[in-house]
């Protein structure tokens, strides 16, 4: 909601006071027609767009990754990651 908020003394000892002046963002569904050509002039909506052979590689590849790790914590799989990342980096400097 967007409120008119005026800082002025009333005689009630208040020093600020609201009044509602209309909605702020009304409420929208998905397929409303003003949001839908917003987000299509945003170019995030294209009905023609198609999954192409290569989103769908790294789709199944990742789903094998998330299958691998299901049991593990990822907290685990994140310090482990950062860890192999910097021995890899720190090894590569030291046997250049």
């Amino acid at each position: 909601m967007y409120f008119d908020i005026s800082a002025a003394a009333t005689s009630k000892g208040e020093w600020w006071s609201r009044k509602k002046d209309k909605e702020y963002m009304p409420i929208f569904s998905k397929d409303h027609p003003p949001l839908v050509e917003f987000v299509k002039n945003l170019g995030y909506l294209d009905a023609d767009l198609k999954a192409t052979e290569q989103s769908k590689v790294l789709a199944l590849s990742l789903d094998k990754i998330r299958e691998a790790f299901e049991g593990t914590r990822p907290e685990y799989v994140i310090w482990g990651a950062l860890i192999a990342l910097l021995s890899i980096i720190f090894t590569s400097k030291i046997f250049k």
